[in-house]
Parts: structure tokens; sequence; C-alpha cells
């Protein structure tokens, strides 16, 4: 799912604040939910994405979520994503 997306860091000085997503696709999943060329992702059902460690426990437990929560800031403004995984 993420290899339809490019992701990268986002820092503020040395710190990483999140990851930049680009080239989302018109008709793909990411643009179903909501989610938008720029926006910055936080974090993933409560796990923050700033340290490599917590974003690779995230992924690893989307295979069993039912329900995605996605905390991104858009042009600076904090924006909740849901999403109910059927």
């Amino acid at each position: 799912l993420f290899r339809r997306v490019k992701l990268r860091p986002v820092r503020d000085g040395d710190k990483v604040t999140g990851l930049r997503i680009s080239r989302v696709r018109r008709g793909t999943l990411f643009e179903t939910i909501g989610i938008k060329n720029g926006d910055e992702l936080r974090s993933i059902n409560g796990f923050d994405l700033t340290n490599p460690q917590r974003a690779l426990e995230a992924y690893g437990r989307l295979r069993t979520a039912n329900k995605l929560k996605l905390s991104v800031s858009r042009n600076g403004t904090p924006v909740n994503i849901e999403f109910n995984i059927q």
C-alpha cells in the first residue's frame, strides 16, 4: 500500500516531525480516505512517526487493525482522518 506513494521525512532542525506524502493518485485508497499531496503524516493509530522504530511498529500493526486513525498536518493545520477497514 505505501509503495504506491512517496514518503519522505520532514525535519525541524535535527528532529523528524513526520512523513511528507506525495504521488497520491486519483482513485487510490489514499485519495478515498482524504490524504492529499503535501500532507505531513504525524501518526497512525496513535503511533508517532517521528521515530523509525515506532513507524515500523505502526506498519506491523496495520495488518490486524480494523480502524485507521491518521493524524496529519495539512498546510500547518492539524487534520484527523478516520477510516473503518472492512
